[in-house]
């Protein structure tokens, strides 16, 4: 090969990979947000004793966290920090909640004392509260917020709240972004036929009449979306008894594609389950 033809090839080499690393320098540009990002989990757990000078047989405190981190892209990171632990760290927010479990665990300490016949399982609280991602997108990722607890009483609670975060836009989605305006009396229907075939309530038995408090509910913001459809979560209590437990639903997609909005359809186009 001349030396002409050398320079050639060296120039066009060096402008296709110029080329490729101004695409993916560029922290907006397509998916290049997730080969930057790396997600942690910060992992805890913590035994609170109700009376340290009782080792044997005080009650105690259980406390369990895997909570989500960010790292590689601080604007990205900061965000994550800002929705899900009200702009601390990940450690600031664990130790925070581990302090305001413990005081309020140590409330119980006089009482206790004065009547050693309180001594049960019922001073044996916990708290757990893990976070993971379910689905991610070109722009984004699904995270699901589980807690269960108990403090006492007859039972314990769980909880979950779902985050659909752009992070492209630095932005937590709501169910408009997703559904277009004037769509909602359609969502409901399938919402309501999801539940009825949940309970295998038949046709249009009222959901009353299955295991639900009321006839109608309220579609909640509580949503998640992963590679099959759009789904909703209601926690114990919030439409039907305890005893039911958490209710979650999934609409398929091909039943609701013409009431998405072209975010929606984006986002349905390219979404990859994590779990």
């Amino acid at each position: 090969m001349g030396r002409a033809q050398k320079i050639i090839c060296f120039v066009f080499g060096a402008g296709i990979f110029l080329g490729m690393v101004a695409c993916t320098g560029n922290p907006r540009s397509g998916e290049s947000w997730k080969n930057r990002a790396v997600y942690q989990q910060v992992q805890k757990e913590e035994s609170v004793l109700l009376f340290p000078e009782q080792k044997d047989r005080s009650p105690r405190l259980n406390l369990k966290f895997a909570l989500l981190d960010l790292s590689g892209s601080k604007a990205e990171g900061q965000f994550l920090q800002n929705v899900l632990y009200g702009q601390n760290t990940p450690d600031e927010y664990k130790e925070k909640v581990i302090r305001e479990y413990t005081d309020e665990y140590f409330q119980m300490r006089e009482a206790v004392a004065q009547n050693p016949d309180f001594f049960g399982e019922s001073l044996n609280w916990f708290y757990s509260e893990i976070m993971e991602r379910t689905a991610i997108f070109s722009r984004g990722i699904g995270i699901r917020w589980s807690r269960e607890y108990y403090t006492g009483g007859a039972h314990g609670m769980r909880e979950a709240e779902y985050f659909i975060l752009d992070l492209a836009a630095m932005k937590r989605l709501k169910l408009e972004d997703l559904i277009k305006p004037g769509s909602e009396p359609a969502l409901m229907e399938e919402v309501v036929f999801a539940l009825r075939d949940l309970s295998n309530l038949d046709g249009d038995a009222p959901l009353s009449s299955g295991n639900y408090f009321e006839d109608t509910v309220e579609v909640p913001q509580n949503f998640f979306i992963n590679s099959r459809g759009l789904g909703f979560h209601w926690d114990p209590y919030e439409i039907a008894p305890y005893a039911v437990g958490p209710i979650e639903i999934l609409i398929p997609y091909d039943k609701i594609k013409n009431l998405l909005t072209p975010q929606g359809l984006s986002i349905i186009d390219n979404i990859k389950d994590l779990e």
